[in-house]
């Protein structure tokens, strides 16, 4: 989903959910709104974009979620490299990276 198609998503189920507080259909729909955004954001950290879409900046929550999808590239992407790095002893003991 594209960040439009997300917003849409987002404030449709808003307007639905004001309609209709209590249907567990609807708070589904806003829930995967916001996780749309959250593998937007992880999508764009591997792209390096590092500024939400236009659509999200006034929406707090599609903004949080964009951001901590983009926290959460980041973090795998920073475990990742951390388990390839050897042990900071490793180079005295004559330890070599794997390849």
């Amino acid at each position: 989903m594209r960040a439009l198609d997300i917003r849409c998503a987002y404030a449709l189920a808003l307007v639905r959910l004001r309609i209709h507080p209590r249907n567990m259909n609807v708070m589904s729909e806003l829930f995967e709104a916001l996780g749309a955004a959250a593998r937007l954001g992880t999508e764009h950290y591997t792209q390096q974009i590092d500024e939400p879409p236009m659509m999200f900046r006034d929406e707090p929550e599609l903004s949080e979620a964009w951001h901590d999808g983009w926290d959460a590239g980041l973090e795998k992407a920073l475990t990742t490299a951390d388990a390839q790095l050897p042990p900071p002893d490793a180079a005295a003991a004559g330890i070599s990276c794997p390849a």
